[in-house]
């Protein structure tokens, strides 16, 4: 299996690629490693990846040790304003992102379906979805995780 962008798609490819260069000279050249890393894995097995069907119109991904610089490659446009990658660090981190229906707000237990069997992430979790109620919150930050919402940014 293979990929390819449509034109407007290789275009915001590479205005992302320009503004990781000019945040960080080399960070464009290791943004793209990393993409490219992920689409390999992606065109390898594509029925590996782990998206879990949450509720009506969301679904939950994790991706285990994403590259800092590859975070944005895994963000729906809409959620890119609200995650501070500078937050996030250097290091790897397991990323869930929950791609929600109409203002879907994260419950408990749509959280434990999306995390099913993990006890503790592997490396800090990054969670970022449109909202989430206070016991999934209180959840994620007992694994460690920092929360990044669409609708509430000050978490």
């Amino acid at each position: 299996m293979s990929y390819f962008f449509n034109e407007a798609a290789r275009v915001e490819h590479l205005e992302h690629v320009a503004n990781y260069e000019s945040c960080q000279i080399g960070l464009g050249a290791r943004y793209l490693l990393a993409f490219d890393e992920a689409m390999g894995t992606v065109c390898e097995a594509p029925d590996s990846l782990n998206v879990r069907l949450i509720a009506m119109g969301t679904t939950a991904s994790l991706y285990p040790a994403v590259d800092a610089a590859a975070v944005w490659s895994r963000l729906p446009l809409r959620y890119r304003t609200s995650v501070g990658i500078a937050a996030l660090g250097i290091d790897p981190i397991d990323l869930l992102v929950f791609e929600t229906g109409e203002r879907h707000v994260v419950t408990l237990e749509d959280l434990m379906k999306s995390i099913n069997g993990i006890e503790s992430p592997s490396m800090r979790l990054a969670v970022i979805g449109f909202d989430f109620t206070e016991e999934a919150r209180i959840r994620i930050r007992s694994l460690g995780g920092r929360i990044f919402a669409e609708q509430n940014v000050w978490d």
